[in-house]
């Protein structure tokens, strides 16, 4: 047996209003198409559920029997609809990033303000490698990933598109006896110690690429350090050097514990990227969250 809910659903309307034609500009229709769909709707049950005379229409016995369900029907589609719309609005939903250790940095405030009035968006946050990060990605086991492109190869079916370009700086603790210089070569950085990220990192990759520019094959990188934060903190309690995204170091530059130094580097470019799957249209929150990000971060 085929029933057509929304005929169901028409039913209801009939039963609780008590008259066809009331129903009918409820529903916004026309009497004769309701009551076209009422005849065609009891044909498909096999018997009669309303009766019509001069007071208007009610349900027969097997109307009243069938009207609980119908109702419940049609509130569960209600709570169905509502529940599209807001998913659409990107207003429910989740949303899984993924960052690499620098720009992972600048993103609580701007997931803060995205938050704020979507109480029924639930989102994590991962930071890691840009490669493992885009294997992730790729899996779909993330929505977006935020970090540097370099030589990576995308696999198909995601897509980048540039975030902002920050600038690379040399960087020393306010008490670093360079701190003060008026003017540094390579030869003063060269017998440095050293803070670095991970080998395997885009940004060891950007630093020894800048060091060789300068003519030093080497330095003395003897503290590797994944995150940003435990880095600052240790530029500015040691007499290290290291070479950074400046956006997030400006804090820190502003309050004078760090000390961006007097080296022209070969290569100051850093892009941050975003990179997404190549659908046509990027579900709700995650479109919403990339503007949000955007906005913030130029």
């Amino acid at each position: 047996m085929h029933i057509n809910s929304k005929y169901l659903m028409q039913m209801v309307e009939v039963a609780e209003r008590g008259s066809l034609t009331e129903a009918a500009e409820s529903l916004h229709m026309t009497q004769p198409a309701l009551s076209r769909n009422m005849k065609e709707l009891e044909r498909q049950i096999g018997a009669a559920l309303l009766i019509r005379d001069r007071q208007g229409a009610r349900l027969t016995e097997l109307g009243e029997r069938a009207l609980p369900y119908a109702q419940t029907m049609r509130t569960t589609l209600e709570r169905v609809s509502i529940e599209v719309e807001a998913w659409q609005k990107g207003h429910v939903g989740s949303i899984q990033i993924g960052a690499t250790p620098h720009p992972a940095s600048l993103i609580p405030p701007v997931l803060a303000q995205f938050l704020e009035h979507r109480p029924g968006v639930q989102a994590s946050v991962s930071i890691s490698g840009i490669l493992p990060l885009i294997e992730s990605l790729a899996k779909g086991e993330l929505d977006l990933v935020i970090g540097p492109i370099g030589i990576e190869r995308l696999p198909k079916g995601l897509v980048s598109n540039t975030l902002f370009t920050d600038e690379l700086v040399l960087i020393a603790g306010e008490r670093h006896p360079l701190a003060n210089r008026a003017k540094i070569t390579p030869a003063d950085i060269e017998s440095a110690l050293w803070i670095g990220t991970p080998p395997d990192s885009a940004m060891r990759r950007q630093v020894g690429s800048i060091l060789v520019a300068l003519g030093l094959k080497e330095v003395n990188t003897n503290i590797v350090v994944s995150g940003i934060e435990n880095t600052l903190d240790l530029l500015a309690a040691g007499d290290h050097l290291a070479i950074l995204p400046k956006r997030t170091l400006d804090g820190a530059i502003s309050r004078g514990t760090l000390v961006a130094l007097p080296l022209d580097l070969p290569i100051r470019q850093w892009p941050i990227t975003i990179l997404h799957h190549g659908a046509a249209e990027l579900p709700k929150i995650v479109s919403d969250f990339v503007n949000t990000l955007s906005e913030h971060l130029h």
